[in-house]
């Protein structure tokens, strides 16, 4: 993992390929331990408030030196049967992140010879879910603040932490996003029946003319005419 600040390295803790007994053990301070915890966080597409450091991106970038971005980079193992996208990312995916001075912020996904390969949050998206990477899940990541309320919060807390825990409130919130899908779905096929129905009727108008046509060649053909429209026989 690197974290930087404007574009100057900071600090580039090295962690075990796969898992790390004590990650955080050459950290005494524990205020290192909890921006290291904030950063990883970050970089992998939580917001500001869950690391409960900041209410926006722009307040976690350094102010002296007038910084104006900060970039993050997590390097993630990517062998196996379960890798993601290995035929173009190889053995190693690096996450990056730059944050804006103005609050806005940037993805790119590296491959392992550090060439971009997408700036897409959707492809980071995917990416986590199969990993099952979940930074936004306090059993999964827990600091100190959600570790308090686990243990000294109000039932309501720990109601919030359970959902949480349990994805209740991510699947929750995608049935709803899902339901406003199905109902915008459902406006637009309303819309479209409105618009479709004067060409519906001039279809149906053509096809009632067609079929008179069709009689009347008939007809003409027993009469003994000709599709020239000449007599073939008296």
């Amino acid at each position: 993992m690197q974290l930087y600040s404007a574009a100057v390295a900071l600090l580039q803790p090295s962690f075990a390929p796969r898992l790390a007994p004590a990650p955080f053990s050459p950290l005494a301070s524990l205020a290192a331990q909890s921006a290291i915890l904030a950063a990883v966080q970050i970089c992998l597409g939580a917001g500001a408030r869950r690391t409960n450091r900041a209410k926006t991106l722009s307040k976690l970038i350094n102010n002296h030196g007038n910084a104006t971005h900060a970039k993050l980079q997590v390097k993630l193992l990517n062998k196996g049967s379960d890798s993601f996208q290995h035929e173009i990312y190889g053995d190693f995916i690096t996450v990056e992140r730059i944050l804006d001075k103005t609050g806005g912020s940037t993805y790119r996904l590296l491959d392992e010879d550090d060439k971009v390969k997408s700036k897409k949050k959707a492809d980071l998206d995917a990416m986590l879910d199969l990993f099952n990477i979940q930074v936004d899940n306090p059993v999964a990541v827990l600091d100190q603040e959600e570790s308090k309320k686990f243990l000294k919060g109000r039932p309501e807390d720990k109601y919030a932490f359970f959902c949480k825990a349990t994805e209740l409130e991510r699947i929750d919130r995608h049935y709803a996003i899902t339901k406003d899908h199905i109902e915008d779905l459902d406006e637009s096929r309303v819309d479209l029946v409105k618009q479709l129905r004067p060409q519906r009727d001039v279809v149906q108008k053509l096809e009632a003319e067609w079929e008179e046509c069709q009689k009347l060649e008939v007809r003409l053909e027993g009469e003994g005419w000709d599709e020239g429209g000449e007599l073939l026989f008296i």
